[in-house]
């Protein structure tokens, strides 16, 4: 009760809204996690004294019971994530080799990152890669047989992803384009905006919040899974005419720290006048 506002971002982030029906200080919670029915189902049981928000209009669709607040976009450190025009001509892959399998024994790849890897290969390109190795078999089958001079793997390979901010930052700045090749329903993707808040354009596939990070044309391009591999090669045929400024310009508009808090303290100040006229 000494508090105006609660503002949860635990995981689960249903195990404090047990509580939150017992106190009288409003509990905004931001929604962080991939939704799946039980996920849903839990959460559609908290009515009382609590306020959902998603990442996304995509992550919103996926609670079909929940009833969603507002959707808030995440925000990231733009001063960090610098503006670089001048680029490298290599494709970038950052992600998580998930140690998730497949009924038949197969790593799930939910990250895509044999799509980038393929995707490499048919168009002779640099490829640079690293990231979290959930499972070493993943790594050792799926992707080291296919290193050699033009696609590499940057940093030691290891459970948590051994890079630095600093080194992932200068990574993205020199990068031709950022590659989003994923396979899973994206609730958010920071990478996307940290790319672009380099001037790094991103070609990704429409799933997920992708399409909505990624301004089709003007700062990246948005693929069909559909069209797989031929779809990757034609956005990266067309990955000159993105203008890197324009990149920049729009993750500040969108996608900046200072968005999503001035869009928090918006929430924050409408709930806490809400309640003192109850």
């Amino acid at each position: 009760n000494d508090y105006d506002i609660i503002h949860n971002h635990t995981y689960p982030e249903f195990i404090n809204l047990l509580v939150a029906q017992d106190i009288k200080t409003p509990v905004v919670t931001t929604i962080h996690a991939q939704p799946f029915e039980e996920f849903d189902e839990a959460f559609s049981k908290f009515d009382k004294n609590t306020y959902l928000i998603s990442i996304s209009e995509a992550h919103k669709k996926l609670f079909q019971k929940t009833d969603i607040y507002k959707v808030i976009y995440n925000g990231i450190d733009t001063q960090l994530y610098s503006f670089k025009e001048k680029k490298d001509d290599y494709l970038l892959w950052l992600g998580r080799l998930s140690k998730a399998k497949n009924p038949d024994g197969t790593f799930q790849d939910p990250k895509g990152i044999r799509w980038a890897i393929q995707l490499a290969q048919e168009t002779n390109s640099k490829l640079l890669l690293s990231g979290n190795v959930e499972d070493l078999k993943f790594f050792e089958q799926d992707v080291k047989p296919h290193l050699n001079d033009k696609i590499q793997w940057v940093g030691p390979i290891s459970s948590e992803l051994s890079l630095t901010k600093t080194q992932v930052v200068e990574l993205m700045q020199k990068a031709k384009c950022f590659l989003m090749t994923i396979n899973w329903y994206e609730p958010f993707g920071l990478v996307m905006a940290e790319s672009m808040s380099c001037g790094t354009p991103v070609i990704g596939f429409d799933r997920g919040a992708v399409k909505e990070i990624i301004d089709d044309g003007k700062t990246g391009f948005v693929v069909s899974p559909e069209e797989g591999i031929e779809g990757l090669k034609k956005a990266l045929q067309k990955i000159d005419i993105i203008n890197p400024k324009a990149c920049r310009d729009y993750v500040i508009r969108k996608f900046s720290q200072e968005h999503m808090v001035d869009a928090y303290e918006t929430t924050y100040k409408d709930l806490i006048a809400d309640y003192k006229n109850k």
